[in-house]
């Protein structure tokens, strides 16, 4: 650090310990840092206390709104962010191109905008290396990596800490001082102070009520309090104050009140000294400890009892927990766990698995359920099931125990494992289980009056009914339900009043049974209502017993079924109808829960993947496994994709271990109200025919189009040499023929030498005159012959198409055309080098086809071509202003030549449209590259 930097920093910390203004030191440091690295924009973030991320603490005042928004909550994450990745490793990330890296994604758009060009991360650790947060900085400009400048901001990341450290810590205290009279009252306790210097005395307000004292006439002093002692406790404190400031230790003792013989204290004091180590004050707390005593008592005779049962019982005691994080561990058990699973207890407490994994397969579904339903209802977890320990045995094993949620958000069991092999311990069982229920039991009274607000406010109609079948309960949404007040029907026989006739019999019989301890579950019972309305209510019966376990009357919880009973039988028809239409229609049907990560199949699906609804666990993994590897790859791509951007997917995937059998999937994503992805939604559909079919079709295709090409290949092949015969051999031969006719002339002419050429007709040989006309005849009409061979030649295979390029050819096409009344113009942009000389060659005669047709049958006025190359394909337009064509006109056998046009598309996988729009015909044609 530099010196004027360790200046300015002291400066800052001098500041803060003068106001303890966090927000106003952190901006000054954040003022330095950019000083220290310009065109950056520094903020800090601190570790959330709820979850593994970061938030928002200070931030530069030029920071972007939008991006600072996104600092609310950052994820830490080893693939995530700067600040993400910096958090999770503890160390520096530098990232000089953000907007190409995975965690940036989401918001691209907000980088280019700020032209976020590189971002540095820096953890906060504090002096016992936890981490508080992070320092982060982006670059709207390149920035190189700066050993000088990094080591500059790691310099100031320990001040940046103490500085968060200590805001923390007076959060804390804030918290803990609104708790204290919470506490004070709850714990049974007060505070006091006695200063030594002015013998001034102070204590909490709790005291009043702790001592059962009048505030008007007890004033806080040592005399006041010390007259309120017994004659023992008197002695016991004037000897531990005594004491107290001879050693400088804090001391203990128990006291009692003159005035309240029956209860005891506990008190705790303390010494304060000052910086010359005099002492100049008492600090204390004082307890009631009355019902801890007694209790201390009770417990101190069942932990004998208990040590006895435990080092004595032939089973496996033991503490479970299942952390926020759903990690499992074993807390602590007994030796006996090797009794039972062969393992000692070292080795289990470091690795709980070893005990889980000697569950057999068949159970071990059942009880991963069994501890989920125990953790998520906090109620007794039960399980028998068998286990096969490492030497190969098999045994039964009997599980119960008891969860506890903490504070945290874990849940730790206690409870016992016990080889029931023979069954020959279940009596050892039954004590535990007692003396647990003890325990439960009071705690039930301490939450009395907590359990009675619940009851009353609870979101399903609840009542109370007492041994004579009179209703003593009776809460609000049995009243919203009912119509009638707790009031109205407290006092009141339950069964004869408001339950229908045909069922008073029925009702009466269940609760006499759960009078008796058995209770009934899912009873549906209809109940008139105030006025008169009959409803549904679906009821469980639980026998109510007092402190002492016996049974004092029944709880009814219930559960308004009106609209749901109508529905019901709805609901099974358009069921029925469902699966019907699945079969018929060879489909299944599929949903996955995002949130809870369960995923049913109909049964349908079941057939079509081939698996067995009983033995197949219907897991997202499993449904992979019975995939291809190709399949898999898809599926996971596209369920990754429509979680992202929610759009419906479909795909078509094999089997594994059925390459033969394609299937077809569609998928659609459903969100909550907050419009959060709740789950996944579909169909399967097996497609093995209609695939085949497509195959077939698709190699039908292949072969003819190859055809086709091989046919228009002949047939250039035969222009050419049809062109080449006519140009070559006829027409050297015609030239050949005429030059002979000519010399012929020549000579017969040299034989009438007496007759003058111009004046052949004064000849005396009429036959010498006639011969001399009709060998002229035959030489104008040889020429004409080499002529017409010539342009024959020409047609079947223009020399142009050789010799051009595309472009030319054309242009020197639409130069050729005589015709001064229309006007024909041309747009040509394509790359030579991405066509062939076919595609060329059909283009060409395309172009002449629909320069021919719009010419001899439209009368246009103005003719358009146009060609293009776009996406891997050539366009080619010919748009005329002419008379247009009638729908009929098109189906008419050689009509505008189009299937001569078709006939060459064809083995090109080209296509073409003809049509009029805005008074105009188009004919366009589309082939791939």
């Amino acid at each position: 650090m530099s010196i004027n930097t360790h200046k300015k920093i002291s400066e800052i910390l001098q500041k803060y310990l003068e106001t303890y203004d966090k927000d106003k030191a952190l901006n000054q440091i954040l003022s330095l840092i950019t000083h220290i690295c310009s065109n950056s924009v520094p903020y800090i973030l601190t570790v959330s206390k709820k979850e593994a991320l970061l938030t928002h603490l200070v931030s530069s005042k030029i920071i972007d709104t939008e991006y600072k928004k996104l600092l609310q909550e950052v994820p830490i994450d080893k693939n995530g962010s700067a600040c993400g990745s910096a958090a999770f490793y503890k160390k520096r990330v530098i990232l000089d191109d953000p907007i190409h890296h995975d965690a940036y994604k989401g918001i691209k758009k907000i980088l280019q905008r700020i032209n976020l060009l590189g971002c540095w991360a820096f953890p906060i650790l504090n002096h016992e290396k936890n981490l508080v947060g992070t320092l982060s900085l982006y670059f709207t400009s390149k920035q190189e990596e700066n050993n000088k400048r990094i080591k500059e901001l790691e310099s100031l990341l320990p001040f940046i800490a103490i500085i968060i450290d200590h805001h923390k810590k007076e959060e804390d205290t804030k918290e803990h001082n609104t708790l204290f009279n919470e506490i004070e009252k709850f714990s049974k306790s007060y505070i006091w102070q006695y200063n030594l210097e002015t013998k001034e005395v102070w204590w909490s307000k709790n005291s009043y009520n702790l001592l059962k004292l009048d505030s008007k006439e007890h004033s806080p002093s040592y005399e006041t309090f010390y007259n309120l002692l017994t004659e023992q406790s008197k002695k016991q404190m004037a000897a531990t104050i005594e004491s107290m400031l001879k050693t400088k230790q804090k001391k203990r003792l128990e006291l009692t009140f003159t005035h309240l013989p029956d209860q005891i204290f506990y008190e705790e004091k303390n010494i304060i000294c000052n910086k010359q180590g005099d002492p100049i004050k008492l600090i204390g707390i004082i307890k009631d400890i009355t019902e801890e005593r007694a209790l201390e008592k009770e417990r101190k005779k069942l932990d004998e009892r208990l040590q006895i049962l435990t080092n004595n019982l032939p089973g496996m005691v033991y503490s479970f927990k299942i952390d926020q994080n759903n990690q499992a561990s074993l807390l602590d058990c007994n030796d006996y766990v090797y009794n039972i699973y062969e393992i000692t207890k070292n080795k289990a407490l470091k690795d709980v698995n070893l005990l889980f994994n000697q569950t057999k397969p068949q159970y071990q579904q059942a009880l991963f359920e069994a501890v989920e339903n125990s953790r998520k209802s906090l109620t007794l977890f039960e399980f028998e099931g068998e286990i096969i320990t490492p030497s190969g045995k098999e045994k039964w094993t009997t599980c119960q125990a008891w969860p506890k949620k903490k504070n945290d958000g874990s849940v730790i069991w206690t409870g016992i494992i016990l080889d029931t092999t023979e069954k020959n311990r279940i009596k050892e069982e039954k004590k535990i289980a007692e003396i647990e229920a003890e325990k439960l039991e009071q705690e039930k009274d301490a939450l009395g009056i907590e359990l009675t607000q619940l009851i009353d406010t609870a979101n399903a109609p609840i009542f109370g009914i007492d041994k004579k079948g009179n209703v003593n309960e009776w809460n609000q949404k049995a009243e919203e339900i009912t119509g009638y007040s707790k009031e109205e029907v407290r006092g009141k026989s339950f069964v004869e009043t408001y339950i229908t006739e045909e069922y008073k019999e029925s009702v009466k019989n269940v609760l006499t049974r759960a009078l008796n301890g058995e209770e009934s579950a899912n009873y549906e019972v209809p109940i008139f209502t105030k006025r008169g309305q009959r409803i549904m209510v679906l009821l469980n019966a639980t026998t109510r017993r007092n402190m002492a376990g016996k049974i004092i009357g029944v709880v009814g919880v219930g559960q308004d079924i009106t609209e749901i009973n109508e529905a019901r039988q709805e609901l099974s028809n358009i069921n029925r109808h469902f699966i019907q239409s699945q079969e018929a229609s060879l489909a299944g049907s599929w949903e996955w829960d995002i949130q809870k990560n369960i995923i049913w199949w109909s049964d349908e699906t079941y057939k079509i993947f081939e698996v067995k609804k009983e033995s197949f666990h219907n897991t997202y993994e499993n449904y992979l496994d019975l995939l291809n590897k190709e399949s898999q790859e898809k599926v996971n791509r596209q369920v990754k994709s429509i979680l992202e951007d929610g759009q419906p997917y479909i795909h078509i995937i094999q089997l594994r271990d059925h390459k033969e059998k394609y299937l077809e999937g569609k998928g659609y994503l459903i969100k909550d109200k907050q419009g959060n992805n709740q789950k996944l939604i579909g169909i399967i559909k097996d497609i093995s025919v209609e695939h085949k079919l497509e195959t077939q079709l698709k190699e039908s295709q292949e072969r003819r189009q190859a055809l086709f090409k091989k046919i228009i290949v002949t047939q250039e092949d035969e222009r050419k040499r049809l062109a080449r015969d006519v140009h070559d051999d006829l027409g050297q031969q015609l030239a050949y023929l005429k030059i002979k006719l000519e010399l012929a002339k020549k000579e017969t002419m040299k034989g009438l030498s007496e007759i003058d050429n111009k004046n052949i007709k004064i000849c005396g040989s009429s036959s010498c005159s006639n011969s001399l006309q009709e060998l002229d005849e035959s030489i104008h009409q040889l020429q004409k012959t080499i002529q017409t061979t010539r342009e024959i030649a020409k047609e079947l295979r223009p020399p142009q198409l050789d010799l051009l390029e595309l472009k030319d050819l054309i242009e020197s096409h639409i130069n050729q055309l005589n015709y001064p009344n229309i006007k024909i113009m041309s747009s040509i942009k394509i790359n030579e080098n991405e066509i062939s000389t076919t595609i060329k060659e059909t283009i060409y005669r395309i172009l002449k086809e629909g320069l021919e047709n719009s010419i001899k049958h439209a009368n246009p006025k103005a003719i358009k071509v146009d060609v293009k190359s776009r996406k891997k394909e050539i366009y080619l337009k010919v748009i005329d202003d002419g008379r247009g064509f009638k729908p009929d006109d098109i189906i008419k056998p050689g009509s505008f030549g189009l299937i001569g046009i078709e006939e060459q598309l064809v083995p090109l996988n080209g296509a073409f449209t003809i049509r009029r729009q805005n008074h105009k015909t188009i004919l366009e044609t589309r082939i791939p590259i």
